[in-house]
Order: structure tokens, then C-alpha cells, then sequence
């Protein structure tokens, strides 16, 4: 009579089990991992790290203008930022409307988490800021920027009717536009940002709009 060792075919049997689980194991992780490179190259991982949206990324922009209804340049220059990726854009006008005490302080602040650089753009008024983004940074920056803008930097992007011999020590207003920046400058510095040579469009005129969008865009990237 022949006997039979149960042992050894449990042994063999559990040991053919485990070599099946091990080769499922396998294959899922190397699907797992296929998965994860392919979501990565889609963006969502670092999506997904970052809890942000789609329309999260590096660079903020801060838009201005005291009559938007009227923009023409400086809509354009909108329209070119909102096609881009890796861009958040806020405009202060469409936001608050003219009211300099409606600012929210606390969601522009948060705006400004994960940013590497800050984009003004808007129109040279009376030499000076709009009055929305000069409320803005009197409300905003007050007592925080030092501490969580260091490190970031900051591009200026304006628009002016007026040419570069009007914005030059012999023309009409005899001071140049970097001149005319210069509180821009000082604020970058005061907070410890990195004040980038700004980006600065004089005599402007519809017929040069993409003109104007390509730069614009061409500068975004450079810092993207």
C-alpha cells in the first residue's frame, strides 16, 4: 500500500499559493506604478500634494484698472494671462468693484500660498497707482508682507499713453518710467522680494495688442 505525505502536499500546494500572490503582487505594483507616472505627467499628483486646483500655480497676478469698462490694452493683457497655465489671476475691479474698503484681506493674503512671484499689471495713473491697488496694498501688505512675501518676486507690468520721450529727463514729464516705478522698487526691497525688471508698454495702441500679449506671455514664462 502506498502511503501518501499530506505534508508535503500542503507544503507544495501553500508554497504554489504564495508564488501566485507574490506574481498578483507584482503586477499590481508595477500597475500601480505605471498609474502614478502617468497621473504625474498629467499634473495630478502634484495637484493632489499641493491641495490645490487647475487654476493654481507659481505666479499671481494682481490686475488694476479705474475704468475696465474702457480698457481695451490692459484687457488684452487680461485675457492673455487667464489663457495661461501655472497662473492665478485676480482682478481687483471684477472682484471689489471701485470700493477701496471692500477688499478682503484674508483671501488676498491666502491668495499668495505656494507663489513663487507676485504680477501687478495695470495702467500708469497720474504717475502713481490705481486707486484699487493702492487700497490694496495699504489693506493687504500692512504688517505681513515682510514676513511672507520675502523671498518672492515681484514683475510690474504698466501701460501708458504716453512715448518714451515724454517718460525721459528732456521730454514732458521728465522723468522716465523706471523713475516713475521707483516706489514699486522700494516696496520689493522694504519686504525683501526680488524687484524684476518690469515689463512696460508706452504709447500704447490697439493695432499692437498681440504684440503686447506675446511679451507679456513670453515674460510669464521665463519665470514659469
Amino acid at each position: 500500500m502506498k502511503i501518501i505525505n499530506t505534508e508535503k502536499i500542503n507544503m507544495k500546494s501553500n508554497t504554489n499559493h504564495f508564488q501566485k500572490k507574490r506574481s498578483k503582487l507584482r503586477i499590481l505594483t508595477a500597475t500601480l506604478i505605471l498609474a502614478l507616472a502617468s497621473l504625474a505627467s498629467a499634473g495630478f499628483v502634484q495637484a493632489a500634494e499641493t491641495g490645490s486646483n487647475a487654476k493654481t500655480g507659481k505666479t499671481l497676478v494682481i490686475a488694476s484698472h479705474p475704468f475696465p469698462e474702457r480698457s481695451a490694452i490692459n484687457k488684452a493683457l487680461w485675457e492673455q494671462v487667464e489663457r495661461m497655465d501655472g497662473v492665478i489671476y485676480r482682478n481687483l475691479e471684477s472682484l471689489y468693484g471701485d470700493d477701496t474698503s471692500a477688499i478682503d484681506i484674508e483671501a488676498e493674503r491666502k491668495a499668495h500660498e505656494g507663489v513663487d512671484r507676485v504680477v501687478y499689471i495695470y495702467p500708469i495713473h497720474w504717475f502713481n497707482l490705481t486707486p484699487m491697488l493702492k487700497a490694496y496694498f495699504n489693506s493687504v501688505w500692512f504688517q505681513w508682507a515682510p514676513t511672507a512675501l520675502r523671498g518672492k518676486e515681484m514683475l510690474v507690468v504698466v501701460t501708458a499713453g504716453a512715448d518714451e520721450k515724454d517718460y525721459s529727463a528732456d521730454g514732458k514729464i521728465g522723468l522716465s518710467m523706471e523713475e516713475i516705478l521707483a516706489p514699486m522698487h522700494a516696496s520689493a526691497n522694504y519686504v525683501g522680494m526680488s524687484y524684476l525688471p518690469p515689463l512696460i508698454f508706452l504709447d500704447v495702441d490697439k493695432s499692437r495688442v498681440t504684440t503686447y500679449q506675446k511679451q507679456l506671455a513670453d515674460r510669464l514664462n521665463q519665470h514659469n
